[in-house]
């Protein structure tokens, strides 16, 4: 994983980078997005519009392997504004 140079490493980008050499493929980031998925974005933003504003279909189990069935981890805050009490 090459961190984009702009942006400090924090506690979650360290704790990716651990993961990943721990053997956890593809952990989830919301750095992801811009190194290496830049094409997700336009899916989180349907998420959040179904969510927040009642545009479109909400996500389900379909959309949410789409964006993340690949990964092993997700790391950040993210995710929780779409957990199911």
């Amino acid at each position: 994983m090459e961190a984009n140079k702009d942006v400090k490493l924090t506690g979650n980008t360290a704790m990716r980078a651990a993961l990943l050499q721990l053997g956890f493929n593809d952990c989830y980031h919301m750095l992801s997005i811009m190194d290496e998925n830049p094409k997700d974005a336009d899916m989180w933003v349907e998420a959040f519009e179904a969510k927040f504003e009642g545009k479109g279909k909400p996500y389900g189990k379909e959309e949410w392997d789409k964006l993340l069935g690949h990964c092993m981890v997700c790391l950040r805050f993210v995710y929780l504004t779409f957990h199911a009490y």
